[in-house]
């Protein structure tokens, strides 16, 4: 089993925003981007630093971060409409990368408003699975690396779920656009995301089962 972390860099945000918000900051409007860093095993015990080497990001985390962020450009875009404010540098930041029309870009906008609000769903149910797995192991009964439980199953597949829903709203995507389109698309989310996203997979040795042995089946459930 793996445990699997994706760091998501924000340094090439930041260059954007500091590049485009000079004219805000002495308004007092200068863009907050938020990291969210979502923990499945809370309840495990603090992983060292050093681990694992990097490796390349798989595609799936890639679409996801790229319309993540053109999703705060649009939403940081209107906040500054609704001040009297251009934001349209942010908002068509990625669309004049690609060199796409407002009709074209159009398609992209609504894969992304389409994808995230699938992805949100899903992870509201990995999210109750995970729930009930951290009540089941609350913090302080992890003592070793022995001790940790084994993670729920269902959680294999919802992951499998989520990564087949970005696949296949890119493949609607791409099927939509033209060739040379497609193509622009997938050269700009990886130019501007490969570099910025790191990916990492961490063996967790299987437990130990004479320092953690299982419940009783009584415990289990089992008549």
């Amino acid at each position: 089993m793996l445990v699997r972390l994706w760091l998501f860099g924000c340094s090439w945000a930041v260059r954007l925003i500091q590049k485009k918000c000079q004219g805000f900051a002495k308004r007092g409007c200068v863009p907050v981007l938020t990291a969210v860093v979502f923990l499945i095993a809370s309840s495990l015990p603090a992983v060292a630093q050093s681990g694992p080497p990097q490796s390349p990001a798989p595609l799936t985390v890639l679409y996801e971060h790229f319309f993540t962020y053109q999703n705060h450009l649009d939403r940081f875009a209107a906040t500054l409409a609704s001040l009297g404010k251009d934001g349209s540098d942010f908002r068509n930041h990625f669309q004049q990368k690609m060199g796409f029309t407002d009709d074209e870009y159009a398609l992209v906008r609504s894969a992304g408003a389409k994808l995230i609000a699938d992805l949100a769903k899903q992870d509201a149910k990995a999210k109750a699975v995970i729930d009930a797995f951290h009540q089941a192991h609350p913090p302080g009964q992890v003592q070793s690396i022995n001790d940790i439980p084994a993670p729920p199953p269902e959680l294999t597949q919802l992951q499998k779920d989520r990564d087949q829903m970005i696949l296949d709203e890119m493949t609607t995507l791409k099927s939509a656009l033209s060739t040379t389109l497609a193509a622009k698309f997938d050269d700009t989310v990886k130019n501007e995301m490969s570099p910025q996203v790191s990916y990492r997979s961490i063996p967790v040795p299987p437990r130990n089962p004479a320092s953690s042995p299982a419940p009783a089946l009584k415990e289990q459930g089992v008549q």
